[in-house]
């Protein structure tokens, strides 16, 4: 494989220049919101709507009616924070591995280590 070099033009060059200084000029792309994003950023009407009596389906159907397409679970969600909550983390779950169960005479266990006699 050769290793090859671009070469450019000083006419490139100021090309280049000429698109960067327009895009300074302008607002860069925003972006995209998640619907959780648009709950949240609303979260204090939602609230008060709710409060008021409106119920999460109606909520819904307000999104629906603006073009956002959300689920009421999605909405419940955003509302308590985000993620679902767990009621402990993952960690906490782990419940230490099991020894294996022998009820055969051939295996001796000693501290936790495990050796099988030979007929």
């Amino acid at each position: 494989m050769t290793n090859k070099r671009l070469e450019v033009t000083n006419e490139k060059v100021e090309e280049l220049s000429n698109i960067l200084d327009q895009m300074q000029e302008k607002e860069p792309p925003k972006k995209k919101m998640t619907g959780s994003d648009v709950v949240k950023k609303y979260k204090p009407k939602i609230k008060k709507l709710i409060s008021k009596g409106f119920s999460y389906s109606d909520v819904k159907n307000a999104f629906s009616q603006a073009g956002i397409e959300l689920s009421e679970s999605t909405i419940k969600s955003a509302m308590q924070g985000g993620k679902k909550h767990r009621a402990s983390s993952k960690k906490d779950l782990k419940e230490p591995a099991e020894q294996p169960v022998h009820n055969d005479e051939s295996v001796n266990n000693t501290d936790g280590q495990y050796s099988v006699n030979m007929p």
